[in-house]
């Protein structure tokens, strides 16, 4: 079967099949190359963003802060899941969801990045941490404030 052919099904495949096809780099790249190959880090050029006020800017950057720890998160756990499975096969399964992770990572931290700085001159220094991905810090920073 042709993986480029509009009508290839990799569900209809047995399950054998099936496994050793998903379990590949090349399944993957094929796959993510099908629906991203023309949005650089998953952005149609052609499309622009609307303009937005202060309180819809900062509600923004919060969800976006939010994505982008729940990413981190999946990022670190899929990586720390690679050597735990069991054969070849599924640590390079296990290395392609680490790889997705990760790009999910990068197109939330550039889309924080221009809205971020689009949001004021100078962040605060809680959207900064939070925006570079220093969550360890951000965390101890809020848990070592005294209790008012």
């Amino acid at each position: 079967m042709d993986p480029a052919a509009d009508t290839w099904e990799p569900h209809l495949l047995d399950e054998d099949d099936f496994i050793r096809e998903v379990q590949s780099f090349s399944f993957w790249f094929e796959a993510v190359e099908g629906y991203l190959g023309d949005r650089p880090l998953g952005h149609d050029p052609d499309l622009s963003d609307v303009d937005l006020d202060v309180a819809e800017r900062d509600n923004l950057v919060t969800i976006l802060c939010n994505y982008c720890v729940g990413e981190t998160a999946a990022l670190e756990a899929s990586s720390g899941l690679v050597r735990l499975a069991s054969n070849n096969p599924a640590q390079i399964f296990m290395a392609t969801q680490v790889v997705d992770e990760a790009r999910h990572v990068e197109v939330f931290r550039r889309r924080l990045g221009m809205h971020a700085q689009a949001r004021r001159p100078g962040p605060d220094r809680p959207t900064v941490l939070r925006a570079t991905g220093h969550r360890r810090h951000h965390r101890r920073g809020a848990t070592d404030r005294p209790a008012r």
